[in-house]
């Protein structure tokens, strides 16, 4: 889990792979409890990565998001997930959700980048932090101002920065709601910085855990948590024990209009644990 001891991987860094812009495509969009779940998606070609942005329709804000695919496992990295700004007026990162991935398999592979967006009352918030060369951070949080809780979050870094997300989730969860989201993050570069970010609300949101224990080296774990009756998914995210190197982030957003799945490759020497979020608020209508 995060905030436990991190274990230390022996791995080579990984080179970087240059990222591209996605090319714009038709994106679904499905409705549920006053909330629309847009879906775009993108292509990523083979041993290249790709920039991709789902954007929230008129009239609502981006409350939370993510990206997965089918693919197998070592095949597709997410390395930063985040709420944008467009550079309209608002200068707020609330137009939608953007992914940054990598492909690093020989054949090209499809990624669906998702944006989970709504007419509520967001405050975003950012906080900046240093990550060292070659190394995994330390936990990460953005804090969300008194009387507000964390419904999403994530973590950007930049266009090409070798950087890639080992975990992403609401920090410290219980029965009085997280506060604060929180994020591990594996740079397989020189020291630079990045950003986590928290979507926060005074809609007190319910949290869901799911537990997939000894992932096996070499292999894939994967699990989408529900919401309960009456509720619909804003958010969600994973944590995991690994070190440096020892997990990589394959898919962490919104399955549907009722769950969130997160799956994670185990690039370790031993078999690792994983905790999924899904974090599940009353409709909006």
């Amino acid at each position: 889990m995060a905030g436990a001891g991190r274990r230390i991987a022996a791995l080579a860094v990984v080179g970087v792979v240059a990222v591209l812009i996605a090319p714009a495509t038709h994106a679904s969009v499905r409705t549920a409890g006053g909330v629309k779940y847009v879906t775009k998606k993108v292509p990523v070609e083979a041993v290249s990565g790709v920039t991709a942005t789902a954007s929230c329709p008129k009239a609502t804000r981006v409350i939370g998001g993510g990206e997965r695919n089918g693919a197998g496992v070592g095949q597709i990295r997410l390395a930063q997930t985040f709420p944008y700004d467009d550079r309209d007026k608002g200068l707020k990162p609330d137009d939608g959700w953007r992914v940054r991935v990598v492909n690093v398999s020989s054949s090209k592979r499809n990624v669906r980048v998702g944006a989970v967006c709504g007419d509520a009352r967001v405050k975003y918030v950012e906080q900046e932090f240093n990550v060292a060369a070659t190394s995994q951070t330390g936990q990460e949080n953005a804090t969300c101002p008194n009387d507000m809780f964390a419904l999403s979050g994530g973590v950007e870094a930049g266009k090409n920065h070798p950087l890639y997300l080992n975990s992403s989730f609401p920090s410290d969860p219980s029965a009085t709601g997280a506060t604060a989201w929180g994020t591990y993050v594996d740079n397989t570069g020189g020291a630079s910085s990045a950003t986590v970010h928290v979507m926060c609300s005074k809609r007190k949101p319910r949290i869901s855990r799911t537990t997939v224990s000894d992932i096996p080296p070499a292999a894939q774990g994967s699990v989408a948590p529900t919401c309960p009756a009456r509720r619909i998914p804003f958010g969600g995210g994973q944590d995991n024990g690994a070190g440096y190197l020892g997990i990589r982030t394959n898919s962490l957003g919104p399955l549907g209009t009722a769950a969130w799945l997160a799956a994670v490759d185990n690039f370790g020497a031993s078999p690792v644990d994983m905790g999924a979020y899904v974090v599940c608020g009353r409709p909006l209508n």
